[in-house]
């Protein structure tokens, strides 16, 4: 009576609660295959319904358990995404992958779909403590008070619940009912326990020792934050993009742990400009930020008196400063609103082209369309940059009105010109190499995502050289077999398995290999996303 009565306060505070915030129902819903329950819908990019067709688990298993969502970049997580959270017939034996679904699914930052799957096979093995897990992520966003009332009406007795009665018992400060709970939750995971009824402890008693955040699961999470446990930025800088958004809108996260977790959120697609503007806005006991920080320049974007110039230099510092991919991304995000509203001119055309490279790295071809119209012409033109941009917009789905004239005229104002000559100078030297190399890597990235080169561009490719890391040949055919088998989904996942962090790191040949599959796999569009990854946006040539 004493641990259920210590609860009665926030159920009565939780009584009010709207609908949304109940818990999954833990009666299994009635689905015979687990393959089936899917969350997109074809405008979200469904797959179609047979696309594990001529496969197993046993053809399947490997790949699948050697994937890690941590290890891809950016686009390729997408096409993971997709392959897991569409609704298709199971491959043969395809119950056997579902553990690797859900930690797939997990690992993209859709643990809600991975806990909705465990709820409705309540019964199987891997889908025991669906609703428990459901739970701990309410416990994360904010829903603290109306989910402790409902579990505080779960069965007494029940193991699986008595870790989330602890915690909610240490919200309610009573911290003797919430370490009860915690030693009898000890049985089934004997560690998971005792670091809890550390956590409680230090929050009962800030001054003692603290264990280590954890953030590997939103019960985790949920426990960290609550009880206040000092921050590890490392672990926290590579939580699932869901994770990541739960913290930046839980009020019990303090203000530096939600900016570290802000660009997992936003190549998640789990933040928007206006919460990065928020979350970055200095606070008044904050120095000024530093000049070509995003903070910065977002300062000046607001600064009604600062001039269409100063707020240009500002706008070009930020993202010239982002020296990484996901950086560049968020940068190009923060600043989309602000390039929307700036007005190509004169005095700004010498950042046309980085503001057009912004807009294409957030997927906003008419703002790209609006900078590219801004970047200088005649005889002061830098041909080649001017039509790798170009080149860049057809991979982002915008291309020029003729692709195969700007081919033509990138190869002809490249370091592969006939008539083009190594120039004197280190800094010279320095810039037709780099641009020897990006005009090789974009021929064969164009080859790869299906585009025809014009003659000219196909006499050069047999010559050329790669750079980067090896991408498997073996793998490749492997991928290259699922395809000739009319296997799919089995060729997709094959093929992305090999996609890296940073595209831009691999083998452009072998790269264009498995982007030849990934089309081969009816995923062209995910092909082209990874092949303006590997374009390096975040980088001037």
């Amino acid at each position: 009576m004493l641990v259920r009565s210590s609860l009665l306060a926030l159920c009565l505070a939780a009584s009010a609660a709207p609908a949304s915030a109940q818990l999954v129902s833990s009666e299994p819903l009635q689905q015979v295959d687990p393959w089936g329950v899917g969350w997109l819908g074809q405008a979200d990019g469904a797959l179609p319904a047979d696309i594990w067709r001529n496969t197993s688990a046993a053809a399947l298993g490997p790949v699948l358990s050697s994937i890690d969502p941590a290890n891809a970049s950016p686009a390729a997580r997408q096409g993971l995404r997709r392959l897991m959270m569409s609704a298709a017939r199971s491959p043969t034996d395809g119950a056997e992958l579902i553990p690797d679904r859900l930690r797939l699914l997990e690992g993209l930052g859709e643990t809600q779909r991975a806990d909705d799957l465990r709820s409705r096979f309540s019964t199987t093995e891997w889908g025991a403590g669906g609703e428990q897990r459901a739970a701990a992520f309410a416990l994360l966003d904010g829903r603290a008070r109306s989910q402790c009332a409902r579990i505080a009406d779960m069965p007494a007795g029940d193991e699986a619940w008595m870790p989330a009665r602890a915690l909610c018992y240490a919200i309610a400060e009573d911290y003797d009912a919430a370490a009860l709970l915690g030693e009898q939750a000890a049985g089934s995971d004997p560690d998971g326990a005792a670091w809890l009824l550390s956590a409680i402890e230090y929050k009962r008693e800030p001054a003692g020792r603290a264990p280590s955040a954890r953030y590997a699961t939103p019960f985790q999470t949920a426990v960290t934050l609550t009880t206040g446990l000092p921050a590890d930025m490392d672990a926290l800088a590579n939580v699932p993009a869901d994770i990541a958004e739960l913290i930046l809108r839980n009020p019990a996260a303090p203000l530096q742990q939600k900016r570290t977790v802000l660009p997992a959120a936003v190549a998640g697609g789990r933040a928007t400009a206006a919460d990065i503007a928020e979350l970055l806005k200095p606070a008044e006991d904050e120095d000024a930020p530093p000049e070509g920080s995003v903070q910065a320049a977002l300062v000046a974007a607001a600064n009604a008196e600062a001039t269409p110039s100063d707020k240009s230099t500002a706008y070009a510092a930020a993202l010239a400063t982002a020296e990484r991919p996901a950086l560049f991304h968020l940068a190009a995000l923060a600043l989309r609103p602000a390039l929307a509203d700036l007005e190509p001119v004169e005095n700004n055309a010498d950042h046309a082209a980085l503001f057009m490279r912004a807009a294409l790295a957030v997927g906003d071809p008419e703002l790209a369309s609006k900078w590219r119209t801004a970047i200088p012409s005649g005889e002061d033109a830098d041909l080649w940059q001017v039509a790798r941009l170009d080149i860049a917009s057809a991979l982002a789905g915008a291309p020029p009105e003729d692709l195969q004239s700007a081919i033509s005229t990138f190869v002809a104002a490249s370091p592969l010109a006939e008539d083009a000559e190594r120039p004197d100078g280190r800094t010279a030297r320095t810039v037709f190499e780099t641009r020897l190399t990006e005009t090789s890597r974009a021929l064969f990235l164009l080859t790869g995502s299906g585009r025809p080169l014009p003659p000219e561009a196909r006499a050069l490719l047999s010559d050329l050289r790669t750079a980067g890391a090896g991408v498997s040949d073996p793998a490749l055919m492997r991928a290259q077999a699922a395809n000739n088998a009319e296997a799919p989904g089995e060729a997709a996942l094959a093929a992305l398995s090999l996609i890296a962090v940073d595209p831009s790191t691999q083998s452009y040949i072998g790269l264009a290999d498995a982007l030849t599959q990934l089309r081969g796999a009816g995923m062209g569009g995910v092909a082209d996303a990874i092949a303006l990854e590997a374009m390096q946006l975040h980088k001037t040539f």
